[in-house]
């Protein structure tokens, strides 16, 4: 009986069998592509709550997508809204003077009620709250 003697190069045999391991495990879980699918849509439906943070399974939580599309809306719209009102802060500024000037003004009554009820609401309360009123220009 003959016997034949073959040597390959040690890195050979290695690529070649890292080769076939890759090609046996991207088999065996259903391609690179498949794979990438599906971490892709396990990120895009997990469940986050209001700040898009990982569900912890109270309150109204929603899928990923519809928390990031609803989150980056808001900010464009805040974005949008902050530079209109910067468009507009001195004449903002003269209506709120002159309607505070009013003689009888309904915004100095809504803002005494809201300052009455507060005081009333936190000296019910154990909590202290220290209230400074001064008279505008006598600082």
């Amino acid at each position: 009986m003959e016997t034949a003697t073959l040597q390959l190069p040690k890195d050979l045999i290695e690529a070649a069998i890292n080769q076939h391991v890759q090609v046996a495990i991207a088999q065996a879980m259903g391609g690179r592509a498949n794979i990438l699918e599906q971490a892709v849509k396990q990120v895009l439906t997990a469940k986050v709550d209001s700040e898009g943070k990982p569900s912890r399974g109270y309150g109204s939580d929603i899928e990923f997508i519809q928390w990031a599309v609803r989150d980056t809306l808001q900010k464009a719209v805040k974005e949008t809204l902050n530079a209109e009102i910067a468009n507009h802060k001195e004449a903002i500024r003269k209506a709120i003077v002159e309607l505070l000037s009013r003689k009888n003004s309904p915004l100095i009554k809504q803002m005494a009620e809201v300052m009455t009820t507060g005081m009333v609401s936190v000296a019910a309360s154990k909590w202290n709250l220290t209230v400074n009123l001064f008279e505008p220009g006598k600082g």
